[in-house]
């Protein structure tokens, strides 16, 4: 009869490369969790409205991926709505006023280069 019993020891059969992955995923949690209460913590209730207002950029970005444009149409629109503003803000705010004015210029660069590289039929 004692040999119909099924064994339920535990065993260590995770990998190291599992174990490391956990750490870091625990860790990276806890900043996660500590940087954002800290800094609610300085700044007041005000970087939860931009924690928001980003989470709403990214999504309106992510929702408009090429291969669902067929299924959503106008979400390219909303998103490109929604960057246009925050680049507005962030263009009116004297703190971010450079950054803003480099990555446009970076922008232009690398959209004529390409239009360069497309007359020259290497792309």
């Amino acid at each position: 009869m004692a040999k119909n019993v099924v064994s339920k020891k535990l065993r260590r059969s995770m990998t190291p490369l599992q174990m490391e992955m956990i750490g870091i995923g625990g860790s990276i949690g806890v900043g996660l969790f500590m940087g954002s209460t800290s800094t609610i913590k300085w700044t007041g209730p005000s970087v939860v409205l931009a924690y928001l207002l980003v989470g709403m950029a990214l999504f309106a970005v992510m929702r408009s991926h090429p291969f669902k444009l067929p299924l959503y149409p106008y979400s390219n629109y909303l998103s490109i709505g929604l960057l246009i503003v925050i680049l507005f803000f962030m263009f009116i705010n004297p703190d971010t006023q450079v950054s803003v004015s480099i990555g446009v210029v970076f922008l232009l660069l690398v959209s004529c280069m390409y239009w360069v590289k497309k007359k020259q039929g290497t792309v």
